[in-house]
């Protein structure tokens, strides 16, 4: 039962009458088995705070601990992605045409496979190195 009339608190009630806990704001209610995330006492008579339990509960079923992974994720694929990019530039104004095969195969490698690529394509002076150092690279599954 949410109390919003003298201090504000929730008393928990047991099955059949068997007791009852009082909690606080700042503390949260837990219960195993029934809730996957405590739930702060705010969150039941207060709009904001529940937004923001909501979000967890939402963020914890895709596998993100909170908003600021979900953000951190994003910058690194922003950053391999821009780094991507970088480098099929740089190839294309050193060759011309980058082949598509290779193109996917730089897609595939991980960031430091870029950032190997991108401290060794000055060293390449045709096409087939690129090809050859590509194939001798562990790539990473999409």
């Amino acid at each position: 039962m949410v109390r919003l009339t003298g201090p504000r608190r929730v008393e928990v009630y047991e099955p059949g009458g068997a007791g009852c806990s009082v909690h606080l704001p700042g503390q949260q209610l837990r219960a195993p088995g029934v809730l996957a995330n405590p739930v702060p006492i705010e969150a039941l008579y207060d709009q904001d705070a529940a937004h923001e339990a909501a979000l967890r509960n939402l963020l914890n079923r895709r596998g993100y601990q909170d908003l600021d992974a979900v953000r951190k994720e994003g910058r690194e694929e922003g950053r391999k992605e821009g780094q991507e990019k970088l480098v099929l530039r740089l190839l294309e104004r050193r060759f011309g045409q980058v082949q598509e095969r290779d193109c996917q195969r730089i897609h595939q490698l991980g960031k430091d496979g870029l950032a190997a690529l991108a401290d060794t394509l000055l060293d390449f002076s045709t096409t087939g190195d690129l090809t050859a150092w590509l194939e001798r690279q562990e790539l990473q599954p999409n």
